[in-house]
Parts: C-alpha cells; structure tokens; sequence
C-alpha cells in the first residue's frame, strides 16, 4: 500500500534513503530554521509539537520525536517554552471539542443547559442544577447493621474518631489537607442516625469532646513540634559553641567550657554575639582552676620534685622533702 502512494519510478528504499541522508552529518538537535519555524507554529497556536513529529505521512511533519527530544535537552529554554506552548494548544483543543461544553441537555436528557440551570464546578465544568437537586432528595441504600457495628467498634479503638473522619476521612488534629480512606459515605451515615434513634444517641455520645480532643492532638504535635526545632537550635549552637575553641585548648576542659556557655545561653543571660567573649572567659576560668603554668592558688609557678635544685649537682626538689603531709 506504501509503495503504490509513492512517486513513478521512487521504491520504499528510494525513500528511507533520503530520510537517512537528510540528516546525515549534521549536529546534534534540530537546524536553527527548523527549530524557528516550530515555535512559530507554537506561539500561533495553531499547532502542537505532535503535529512535527507524529508521523511521515502528516501534512506538518519536520523531524522524528527522537531528534525534537535531543534538541530540547541541548536547548532546555527553548524545551521549556515549547512545551508549555504545545501543552495550552492541546488543552484548548480539548476544550473545544468537548461535546459536552456545546450540549444543550444534560447528561439525562431531563434538562436543558441554559439559564439558572447551569452552574460550574472548581474545575470549570458545567453541571445541571436540577439533576443535582434531585440526586440530593434521593433516599441512600441504608446502613447494614454490620456496617453500623463495624462503626461502633472503631471508637473502641486508642486513635480519636471523629464525625469528620468517618465520612470524610480527615485525621483528627492533623491540620493539613490529607485524607485517608472514609468509612463510610456521608449521606447513608446521616440517613442512618435521622431513622435509627439508638446509633444516633451512640454517636452523639463518643463524638460529643471531639472537638476538645483535636485541639488537644493539635496542641500536642505544635508542642514537640516547637521541642523539636529548639533541640536541633541547639545541636546546632553546640557545635558551633566548640567550633569557636582553639584546637590547642584541653579536650577534658572543652566540654566544660561549651556547657556553661549553652546553659548561660539556654537561660538568655547572654546574646549569640556575646559567645566569642564568654568562651574566652570560661577558657581562662578553666586555666586558673587546672594551669599548666602556675598553682591553683596563688600566682607563683609549679614546681616539679624531681627538678635538680643545683647546677653542679644532682639534688632533686624531693630529696629535700623531710617529712610527708600526714606527719
């Protein structure tokens, strides 16, 4: 069937031939008259980059999807634009050619789309009116008992349950926008404590301080949330507190020193720009209590008992010593 649409006196090999050599020696991505004339057809928004590279046989065709993809990833500005023109054109077109943005009756065929009877959704869909009014006076399929007692046995559960989280699946204290899966739907679960007395006085009872426990989960998780910052605050103070100490300083006295700087800090008796200065204070605190130069008392150096007292001699300091503490 190929064959015969091709030219007199051209074979199918002729062809693939041509399309090979075409492309023979030239540079990664697409010529710069090519790559202009697409974005040309992009911005008129008449065209798709479908419409370049769908298929051989198309009025629009200019390069296989393998070589329109390479050029995007060598020029990720010009990708970047071209996909988000090629994506508005497709969008348009689906909306254009949705059958049901031109209806003139509803999906029933009970209802023409005009006027008041015609509202739209988030979405921007349209709706019928009168159909959604009659699906909300529709009586729900009621509740099992088993589905009744499948509820009850969910407040019998350690985690809060809430009216909320049954037919909406929101987490109680989350605070956030995620779901899980709800238990059951909204309108069998109203239909059934409207006619069944008893699961509706059950209900009332263990949902009656829901509303105290959410804000009570809620407050919880904001708490160990702010404990939590405040420990990685100081983590990180902590390391950048022993950070600041010389390398020379002792390391028994080091951590002594980076405590009595975080408590002071832990406490606000002192600002992060005042650190540099009390680590400085605390390091000569340390000094005088354990000096490898002078006394803990005092200002006079140590002395060590086995220093030879005399240069001629061989006398130690603690041949001298004639008698111990305790005598």
């Amino acid at each position: 069937m190929e064959n015969a649409l091709l030219p007199l006196g051209q074979s199918l090999a002729d062809k693939h031939r041509a399309a090979e050599l075409k492309w023979r020696g030239m540079p990664p991505g697409l010529p710069p008259e090519m790559a202009g004339a697409i974005m040309l057809g992009l911005r008129s928004g008449e065209r798709t980059l479908a419409d370049y590279y769908r298929s051989a046989e198309g009025e629009h065709y200019l390069c296989t999807l393998g070589r329109l993809l390479q050029h995007m990833s060598l020029h990720p500005a010009w990708g970047a634009e071209a996909k988000c023109l090629s994506n508005a054109s497709t969008n348009r077109r689906k909306s254009e050619n949705n059958p049901l943005r031109k209806a003139t009756m509803c999906r029933n065929g009970l209802h023409e789309m005009t006027g008041d009877n015609v509202k739209f959704r988030n979405r921007g869909t349209r709706y019928c009116v009168a159909c959604t009014q009659i699906q909300y006076k529709r009586v729900p399929t009621p509740l099992s008992e088993a589905d009744k007692e499948q509820i009850k046995a969910l407040f019998s559960t350690n985690r809060p349950v809430t009216v909320s989280f049954l037919t909406h699946g929101r987490i109680p204290g989350d605070g956030s926008r995620q779901r899980v899966k709800p238990v059951v739907c909204p309108k069998p679960f109203y239909h059934a404590r409207a006619n069944d007395p008893a699961f509706d006085r059950f209900i009332r009872e263990h949902t009656e301080n829901s509303n105290s426990v959410a804000q009570q989960i809620r407050h919880r998780r904001e708490k160990f949330r702010a404990e939590r910052v405040q420990r990685e605050q100081d983590a990180k103070d902590y390391f950048e507190i022993a950070a600041m100490i010389p390398r020379w300083f002792p390391e028994q006295d080091k951590f002594d020193v980076v405590n009595d700087v975080m408590a002071e800090l832990s406490a606000g008796k002192i600002a992060r720009d005042q650190l540099r200065q009390r680590i400085k204070f605390y390091m000569a605190e340390a000094n005088k209590m354990f000096a490898p130069k002078y006394r803990k008392f005092g200002d006079s150096k140590l002395v060590s008992l086995d220093e030879v007292m005399f240069d001629d001699g061989s006398t130690t300091r603690g041949d001298t010593v004639s008698r111990g503490l305790w005598d």
